[in-house]
């Protein structure tokens, strides 16, 4: 009971924090935009052309539909139609809320996942799936098969991902795909990890591939205290590939880890967002 009631007085102060500091300003629509009588895809009461300015109040349902004035006319719209400065209201929504979020004392409950075929994929054995059973918490993993850095740095700095990134944060690119200079692939992680706007994160140094002491040198250089080194869970090993102990199958794949090496992983990682009280 107690847990709920601190659940509740959270989300009332989170609410009313967003209604005090989301103040009303100036927009401008990019279309002609239908206003709705209520938050939703209803029947609309008005229309107002495209370059129109507006100003935007309350928004509802994660900041999709907004509360909008243009002279008499006052109703919901689309904030996906809408635009202050550079960014549609729909973001700039987003990115309130991501800041809020990361000013306050909360723990998230939440993890978002990023990385290559050792995050997710590889024979039907997947990482963050572990993680989310070793720490209890609710995952979501954006991570893909055969991804390298800059695929990865992508996707955290889209928006199809802005949604996940007040979560505490685990990136793994096991295998060191695509990299052309140490510091070049480290710089598209750090676009990732900037993006994200708190520090709740976790980055694991590559496992295979090329240059792997130096990729892990360069980490715990920009980020000593969120580097979490696989070394310190398997031990090191001098070549360019996993020991095939670890591996899912040794004698075809030489890059991919079985199933209880990414469990000692997982532990070790639910350990490490432990260890930091987050």
């Amino acid at each position: 009971m107690r847990i709920l009631i601190l659940s509740i007085a959270f989300i009332c102060l989170i609410s009313s924090a967003a209604a005090d500091g989301w103040e009303n300003f100036k927009a401008q629509t990019t279309a002609t935009v239908e206003v709705r009588g209520a938050p939703g895809p209803y029947d609309p009461i008005a229309r107002i052309p495209a370059r129109t300015n507006v100003t935007v109040g309350a928004c509802f349902k994660e900041g999709t539909w907004c509360e909008i004035t243009s002279g008499d006319i006052n109703g919901y719209a689309d904030a996906t139609l809408l635009k202050s400065g550079n960014q549609t209201v729909k973001e700039k929504y987003e990115a309130y809320w991501q800041g809020l979020l990361a000013a306050s004392v909360y723990t998230s409950p939440f993890i978002w996942t990023e990385g290559d075929s050792y995050m997710r994929g590889a024979y039907g054995i997947n990482l963050y799936e572990m993680i989310a059973s070793s720490t209890g918490r609710v995952l979501e993993s954006t991570a893909q098969g055969g991804s390298d850095m800059d695929g990865i740095s992508q996707r955290m700095l889209s928006p199809s991902t802005a949604k996940f990134r007040s979560r505490i944060t685990v990136v793994w690119d096991g295998a060191s795909n695509g990299l052309i200079t140490v510091k070049d692939y480290v710089d598209l992680l750090e676009e990732g990890i900037d993006q994200l706007g708190h520090d709740h994160f976790v980055v694991i140094p590559a496992m295979a591939g090329d240059d792997l002491k130096a990729i892990a040198k360069e980490f715990k250089s920009r980020w000593p205290d969120n580097t979490l080194d696989w070394r310190d869970v398997f031990g090191d090993h001098p070549g360019t590939q996993p020991p095939d102990d670890l591996l899912a199958k040794p004698q075809e794949d030489k890059t991919h880890l079985g199933k209880p090496a990414l469990q000692q992983m997982a532990i070790a990682i639910g350990a490490y967002i432990r260890s930091k009280g987050w």
